[in-house]
């Protein structure tokens, strides 16, 4: 059903990732010959299935104000934010990121994340998990190469790595940072580059074999990112 959402659903799934609540009205007797009548029934079955808890309801309607419950979830909606952007936007060319990314082309990456939140997010959309969901859809899904999100490493959790697992020729590292203000933009991204270093998160890549390690620091506000990285001298 997330494969085939709607915008208007997709849109219902960035704002309970804003950590806002959604009010829809919930089928309680939905069967697999009705599943797919309505697109709605999503929340339904969200619902039930526990991925989504209830904070008010109108017994009357059969209306209630749905959130999503705690971070763990919050974690599997990441993942249908991933869906979600690669059905959306099927015409997003993913080789031309990747070239960016691995010539270190900093300008260029920060111009092609831009282009691309300009014609499809909020300027609501404006937390780091969104963000992040963000980044990890339009990581996935390239030849010869795993996203990996939130895993343990080094003295923490890094945000994305992004690695070629067929000939372990490269493995990039994502630490990603919201700031409100774009004059904050620069700065917030130098950080993100410094926690990189400090908790040493590169040695996510030892086991791996994988010598050849980049690292970017970025940063949004908005529809806007600065991307710090690459060939840049800020080894920090």
């Amino acid at each position: 059903m997330i494969k085939s959402a709607n915008k208007d659903v997709a849109n219902k799934l960035a704002i309970l990732l804003r950590g806002e609540s959604i009010i829809e009205k919930i089928n309680f007797n939905l069967n697999y010959n009705t599943l797919y009548n309505n697109s709605n029934n999503i929340w339904s079955l969200l619902l039930l299935s526990g991925y989504l808890t209830v904070s008010d309801f109108d017994t009357y309607t059969n209306y209630y104000k749905l959130q999503i419950p705690n971070k763990e979830v919050l974690s599997y909606f990441i993942d249908l934010v991933n869906t979600y952007y690669n059905n959306f936007n099927k015409t997003f060319d993913k080789d031309k990121l990747l070239k960016a990314l691995l010539n270190k082309n900093t300008l260029e990456i920060t111009s092609i994340i831009n282009d691309f939140m300009k014609g499809t997010i909020s300027f609501r959309d404006s937390k780091e998990s969104f963000y992040h969901g963000m980044m990890f859809g339009l990581l996935s899904g390239i030849e010869n190469y795993i996203v990996s999100s939130n895993r343990e490493a080094g003295y923490g959790l890094f945000d994305l790595v992004f690695y070629d697992y067929e000939y372990g020729s490269v493995g990039i590292i994502f630490e990603f940072k919201c700031v409100k203000k774009l004059d904050d933009l620069e700065k917030s991204a130098y950080e993100a580059m410094q926690q990189i270093n400090e908790k040493d998160y590169q040695v996510i890549f030892d086991n791996l074999d994988i010598n050849n390690i980049i690292k970017y620091g970025i940063s949004f506000c908005g529809k806007k990112c600065y991307v710090i990285g690459g060939d840049d001298i800020w080894n920090v």
